[in-house]
């Protein structure tokens, strides 16, 4: 646990280094926007990222609020969701610029609704509806430290409020006030939010594509997009993937045939299908083996494949193994491995006399054996944590930066698994990670 929470910790703390980077090399600056402030940090990550833009005046409005529609496009960016539902809310409809955010934001589970079915895009977010929200997308920490806040909250919102003041993604304010059913700003809505943006490296690799259907005639109407190294079509209504042939023909840039690159395909009623080109850049439906090349004849049965091997459609697309990281993950599976076992022991023997301890180490322990797990699909690495574990590598900051939590944990016998890490990390990673 010592390992694997320094990990989440380390990646926290460069995660941190990198927006004072961009800070400092970004064109973008706000007139309205004081860099040495709070929460300028995590407006310019979310600027530089395209999500949470200023106007064309040069000013980004910091106080101002933000609108459930807003808040739809901009969670679904920070989060990456692209899910769609099928069904949507009375108010809103295909014209409206935010239709497709929300249905997204409604197939992610974040937002819901008003009992009257309606979702009411133009009201303002409060600030206890913003908490609510964060966790709802983020995996925060199940704790409650009981913060006694002595303006109005929602009862509903109450429970919302506790976790996110607890896993100190917000604070309380003078006088231990919260504000709560005020309009969140645009400022504070970055603050909360942007320390779970992590940027998606992608293949946005294009190619040359041309789209047949069964008689030959090549479909000009099709929708076509790059992204991951994929290619993804959307074919024009009259095209059914379940009684339509399509084929697909890649070339890159350079015109050279395009090989195992994934195609998928989309018709009208939003079913997907997945082909793969073969060494001649050619996909087909309706094939096993992925593409059916130029093979003659016309029948793209896979019985009528010469069973020699010699043709290369009919092989693995990608005959090589795959890579086992085993070895090169040998001495951290060791470390966390021991971890494990010491947290299995601690929790045997009720070591944990404050249950927040307890909460916080027993998702550190989940982390660990799903890490160790997957050590032979990757490597164990700083990335890796990124990758898989963002909102437990914020959470986890913020929970060392609440003095309350830290002061906590100091007067519980568990509670020393967990500050024992900083020591551990000072050593590994050179970071003085002390609390003081």
């Amino acid at each position: 646990m010592k390992k694997i929470l320094s990990i989440l910790i380390s990646v926290s703390i460069v995660m941190s280094l990198c927006v004072f980077t961009t800070l400092a090399d970004n064109t973008i600056t706000f007139s309205d926007v004081d860099k040495n402030s709070e929460s300028s940090q995590s407006i310019y990550k979310l600027a530089e990222a395209g999500i949470l833009l200023g106007d064309g005046d040069g000013t980004f409005r910091p106080n101002d609020s933000i609108t459930r529609a807003e808040l739809s496009k901009i969670v679904n960016k920070i989060f990456n969701y692209t899910e769609k539902d099928v069904t949507g809310f009375s108010d809103v409809s295909e014209k409206d610029w935010y239709y497709n955010d929300v249905l997204i934001a409604k197939k992610s589970g974040y937002i819901v609704g008003f009992t009257d079915g309606t979702f009411r895009g133009e009201d303002n977010v409060s600030r206890e509806q913003a908490c609510t929200i964060l966790c709802r997308v983020a995996n925060l920490f199940d704790i409650q430290l009981n913060f006694n806040i002595k303006d109005e909250v929602s009862e509903w919102a109450m429970p919302y409020v506790q976790k996110v003041l607890s896993n100190g993604l917000m604070s309380l304010e003078a006088g231990d006030t919260f504000r709560a059913t005020k309009n969140i700003t645009r400022a504070e809505f970055c603050v909360a939010f942007a320390d779970f943006y992590v940027p998606q490296e992608t293949d946005e690799t294009e190619y040359k594509v041309t789209v047949k259907d069964a008689s030959g005639l090549e479909v000009k109407e099709s929708k076509i997009s790059f992204k991951d190294g994929n290619v993804y079509i959307t074919l024009p209504d009259k095209y059914d993937l379940t009684k339509n042939k399509i084929s697909v023909y890649l070339k890159d840039m350079d015109g050279k045939n395009a090989q195992s690159v994934s195609v998928v395909l989309t018709d009208k009623n939003n079913k997907s299908m997945t082909i793969l080109t073969d060494k001649d850049g050619y996909a087909q439906t309706g094939s096993s083996s992925g593409g059916g090349g130029g093979g003659g004849g016309g029948n793209d049965s896979s019985d009528s494949e010469d069973s020699s091997g010699s043709d290369d459609s009919t092989q693995d697309p990608d005959p090589q193994p795959p890579v086992d990281y085993t070895n090169e993950n040998k001495e951290i599976v060791e470390k966390l491995d021991a971890i494990a076992k010491e947290i299995k022991t601690a929790v045997d023997f009720d070591m944990f006399l404050y249950g927040e301890s307890y909460t916080f180490v027993d998702i550190i322990y989940n982390c660990i054996i799903s890490t160790i797990a997957d050590a032979k699909n990757a490597i164990i690495d700083k990335e890796y944590i990124v990758n898989h574990y963002p909102s437990q590598v914020n959470s986890a900051k913020k929970m060392y930066e609440n003095p309350q939590y830290h002061n906590n944990l100091k007067t519980d016998v568990g509670g020393t698994i967990t500050l024992d890490t900083l020591l551990w990390l000072k050593e590994e990673f050179g970071i003085n990670m002390s609390h003081e």
